[in-house]
């Protein structure tokens, strides 16, 4: 079962507004926008098994942000099948 980390845990991170609005042109620009191109190959050179713990930390915190505004129980449930797989 997922705890929610201490510095998760406040209500300014997971109450806070949902105010992103999404542009379906940004898919196409994201790699034009990098700001930081060392990070970015770095990232790029991940192994699988960090490629995975980065997903489900990521997973988590998207979870973690939205837990309360919506019925999300089951992303939790695939979240710890990604941490289980990263341990075994």
């Amino acid at each position: 079962m997922l705890k929610i980390p201490g510095i998760l845990n406040n209500t300014s991170f997971y109450d806070a507004e949902l105010d992103y609005k999404w542009n379906s042109d940004m898919r196409y620009e994201w790699d034009e926008k990098v700001s930081n191109s060392k990070l970015f190959n770095l990232f790029l050179k991940l192994n699988h098994k960090a490629s995975i713990g980065m997903a489900a930390a990521l997973a988590e915190w998207i979870y973690w942000r939205l837990h309360k505004k919506d019925d999300i129980y089951i992303l939790s449930k695939y979240i710890e099948t990604l941490w289980a797989d990263i341990i075994n």
